[in-house]
């Protein structure tokens, strides 16, 4: 996505779209250290990342892991909330 008004939003498109190239894809995750969506890439991953549970848990983990949803107009609520309890852990 790019925000409304970008300045270059073709030559976005084309960066954006250089990091799917598989090689690439492949090159950036093992740079960042994070797990790339892109099935393609793994085949340049390093096995030695791709074997780190830590970065692609195995499907058995996986099927147990939680996904993060939009709370909408409630974020603000979860906002609040979580000020407070760091302003009140941290005056303890």
């Amino acid at each position: 996505m790019l925000p409304v008004g970008a300045p270059n939003p073709y030559t976005a498109m084309v960066f954006m779209n250089y990091f799917q190239y598989p090689e690439i894809a492949a090159q950036n995750a093992e740079w960042v250290g994070y797990a790339t969506p892109n099935k393609a890439a793994k085949e340049f991953i390093d096995p030695e990342m791709l074997a780190n549970e830590a970065i692609y848990p195995s499907a058995e983990v996986a099927e147990s892991l939680q996904w993060i949803e939009d709370v909408g107009p409630a974020l603000e609520l979860y906002d609040r909330i979580w000020t407070e309890f760091k302003a009140a852990v941290g005056s303890s």
